[in-house]
């Protein structure tokens, strides 16, 4: 741009600021090194303008989408930001309040599960009581008063198979129970490094007879957390027994306990066929398994053990394998409070 352009273009900046009747110097009253400073502030300051406002028009675009989830149920919605203007302490509070709102439904689904099975547990254990007793009152007295021998042996036997199945189903509604009875955490400072070690030990013998290699890796970090020793040691078992049954014979097992941050994380793989996505969807779900026999209450009941105690299960699975991350927080240094979550 040339010089002599400078003068008419501050003009057309200064009409558009200047109140109109106010008195102003004329530009040929001003040097025009003045002249250029003045116009490249007058520039720089419409540039500055317009990338705050494109900056402010992404945030607000990402709030909208974000409210928009929660609106719909998604409340895993986090907005990054490193602003403290106004917005960005709206955003703060927005962030907040999705996540209390996840939290409180969380704790609403497990009390619904956990009601659900003190009735249903309630319910069929009154009635199956009875009806083992009278099977095997009939069993003792009526079979030996019948003469026919073939008579007396299927009723012998049916009998039998009513107590048996009365038995059976009154220890699956215990074992479900476990879910709406697990009590508070009893925890003590202990390293959860140590207790993959030790969980890895234990099903050391299963582990060789189906020829699955476990692999373990445990970082260098302080890895202690403020954990209930049985009950995180029976997640570590439960979920590497999944593992375990998930491979092939001649497969692998992945065990790593890492630190990121104020979390510590524990990651379980293994090199199984996965869950099918329909599957996966409901593989926290109490009751729900995939596996002939299965109970369907350990991944559930893993991630209640592991919320108790501020953390979360997460479960991600290809064709290729599954990973279970368990992630807790990590203790405070010896001597200070930790503040949990």
């Amino acid at each position: 741009m040339q010089l002599k352009l400078l003068p008419k273009l501050l003009l057309v900046v200064f009409a558009t600021a200047v109140p109109a009747g106010a008195a102003v110097f004329t530009v040929g009253h001003l040097d025009r090194p003045i002249l250029l400073g003045l116009l490249a502030g007058a520039v720089l300051g419409v540039l500055c303008a317009r990338l705050v406002a494109r900056s402010q028009k992404t945030k607000i675009a990402a709030l909208k989408h974000s409210a928009e989830a929660v609106s719909t149920g998604d409340l895993r919605q986090i907005i990054r930001t490193s602003s403290r203007d106004e917005l960005g302490e709206l955003i703060d509070v927005f962030n907040r309040m999705s996540g209390d709102l996840l939290e409180e439904r969380r704790r609403r689904e497990v009390e619904s599960w956990k009601q659900l099975v003190r009735v249903l547990g309630h319910e069929i254990n009154n009635t199956l009581g009875p009806i083992g007793s009278l099977a095997d009152t009939l069993r003792k007295n009526v079979a030996a008063k019948v003469v026919d021998a073939e008579a007396r042996e299927d009723l012998v036997e049916g009998t039998q198979v009513i107590s048996d199945r009365a038995t059976y189903l009154m220890k699956f509604v215990e074992r479900y129970s476990l879910i709406a009875k697990l009590p508070p955490p009893k925890r003590q400072r202990m390293r959860l490094d140590e207790a993959a070690k030790d969980a890895g030990r234990l099903l050391s013998a299963e582990l060789a007879e189906k020829r699955v290699r476990l692999l373990q890796s445990h970082g260098l970090d302080d890895l202690t957390a403020e954990l209930d020793p049985a009950q995180f040691g029976q997640v570590i078992i439960n979920l590497l027994k999944n593992a375990l049954e998930a491979c092939a014979p001649g497969g692998v097992v992945g065990l790593e306990t890492r630190r990121k941050g104020l979390e510590l994380e524990l990651v379980i793989h293994d090199d199984g066929a996965g869950f099918a996505p329909e599957a996966l969807e409901k593989a926290f779900t109490p009751f729900f398994t995939t596996k002939p026999g299965g109970s369907g209450i350990g991944l559930a009941l893993a991630r209640q053990i592991a919320r108790a105690h501020g953390g979360d299960v997460v479960l991600e699975s290809t064709p290729n394998g599954t990973t279970v991350r368990v992630t807790v927080p990590a203790a405070a240094p010896a001597g200070m409070v930790a503040r949990r979550r």
